[in-house]
């Protein structure tokens, strides 16, 4: 991203989508989200859009997506099965200018766009042999949202093949470079701070204390209860010679 973007600020961000896409602080910006799966709600998905209307572009890679978002642009998303055929996983860009070579991606499942609304400003990127659009960029109010169901375009498993490096720079390319970019890890990795189900307990210093005092209560009551004891010996008299 530093090589795509060089002049402009790129942050990371490990909130939730709804929290980053509602900070009303946040300057006009591209946002990435490149993911295997993204969970989003519908709630978020909507917010999204209006995100996107209000100036800022968004681009999402997944191999899945929700209807909601779909819909919302005017779009349908196809699955099929993958047929384990070198048409169903090699892809070109649509526009000559990014280049005419072709490239092979392994897909588990075929998927691909179709346009539901006539009116959808829709600009095809990727396309598979069958003209099958994988990728496009869809207009929405000031900004733009961009879809791709390549997330594998963006690994090392691509980038590090030869002759496939310039793949994730001509897709990226398509964002403007007058903006900053806010590069999405929540979807991956959540939130930066302790995940622990004690960070409730650990984060306030009454409850830390309680905490640890009563582990160490129990500890003592184990230390002492189970240490090995003795057994009461009986007091026997000696057998009486009586003879």
């Amino acid at each position: 991203m530093n090589q795509v973007y060089p002049d402009q600020d790129i942050s990371e961000s490990r909130i939730p989508v709804y929290n980053l896409v509602t900070d009303s602080t946040l300057p006009l910006c591209n946002y990435v989200l490149i993911a295997h799966n993204i969970t989003l709600s519908s709630l978020e998905q909507e917010k999204l859009v209006s995100f996107a209307a209000a100036g800022n572009h968004v681009f999402i890679a997944s191999s899945e997506f929700d209807s909601v978002i779909c819909h919302s642009l005017g779009l349908n998303l196809t699955y099929e099965t993958q047929l384990f055929s070198k048409k169903d996983s090699s892809f070109r860009f649509c526009n000559p200018l990014a280049g005419s070579k072709t490239f092979t991606i392994p897909v588990y499942t075929r998927s691909w766009f179709s346009i539901s609304d006539s009116t959808a400003n829709v600009c095809g990127i990727i396309e598979d042999m069958d003209k099958k659009v994988v990728m496009l960029r869809v207009a929405t109010g000031e900004g733009s949202i961009t879809l791709c169901t390549l997330p594998l375009l963006f690994t090392n498993y691509t980038v590090m093949q030869p002759g496939n490096s310039q793949l994730a720079f001509t897709a990226l390319s398509y964002l403007p470079r007058d903006r900053s970019v806010v590069w999405d890890e929540y979807q991956k990795q959540g939130r930066k701070e302790d995940n622990s189900v004690l960070r409730v307990i650990l984060a306030n210093k009454t409850l830390k204390w309680v905490y640890f005092l009563s582990l160490t209560g129990l500890l003592l009551v184990l230390v002492f209860e189970t240490r090995r004891r003795r057994s009461m010996v009986a007091v026997v008299d000696p057998v009486r010679n009586t003879s």
